[in-house]
């Protein structure tokens, strides 16, 4: 149940808090018994802000349960040029389900803090996200990096709350399409690994 409502509120509600906008960032992946769906938007209000708030969705499925958050997050850029580094703090409205031990199910208001590097890097360039909150004291780790004049970009990251953690490994292949990927990659629990594959718009 819990599931289907933190469905229905990303699918009804995002519309109306984007104000009917384009959102800057999509992704869905999914497995045998896996599955995610992300979904941002930068909130805009000046053109000259290198940092904008975010509004953020996402939904996460796996074998014994699932999990979500709809957030807001307000940030602040503290390096301009071409190695950025930016601050943000922000509240969430959270849900997780544990199939096995329904006493466990939780939903609740969070705060979170995260923290984004990106930049040239030697071939390419990269992007690194940390980020924090206080429901069931999750966590993400986040690196990606993008070659020069390659098609193609890896990323790793290892997501963690009480009841539920998982390294993930991708890779990211350019369409041809402006700003759209494909994905394919690992999900590694600590019970099993599973493959996906997936899709991304980028508009940032």
């Amino acid at each position: 149940m819990r599931k289907r409502i933190l469905q229905c509120l990303a699918v009804c509600l995002w519309p109306a808090m984007t104000q009917a906008a384009p959102i800057d960032f999509f992704q869905l992946d999914g497995g045998q018994d896996t599955a995610t769906l992300v979904l941002v938007k930068a909130l805009r209000f000046s053109a000259d802000n290198p940092a904008p708030p975010l509004l953020s969705a996402v939904y996460s499925y796996f074998s014994t349960g699932d999990t979500g958050a709809i957030a807001y997050t307000h940030r602040w850029s503290l390096t301009p040029g071409p190695h950025g580094l930016v601050l943000g703090l922000g509240a969430a409205a959270n849900s997780f389900r544990d199939k096995d031990r329904p006493s466990e199910d939780e939903t609740g208001v969070s705060l979170r803090g995260q923290a984004e590097a990106y930049g040239p890097a030697p071939g390419g360039s990269y992007y690194a996200l940390l980020q924090a909150s206080t429901f069931r004291d999750a966590w993400l780790g986040l690196v990606q990096y993008s070659p020069n004049g390659l098609p193609v970009g890896i990323e790793m990251y290892r997501q963690y709350q009480e009841g539920y953690q998982a390294t993930t490994t991708a890779l990211r292949f350019a369409t041809g399409v402006d700003r759209w990927f494909i994905r394919a990659g690992v999900v590694r629990t600590s019970e099993e690994y599973r493959p996906f594959v997936g899709v991304t718009f980028n508009g940032f």
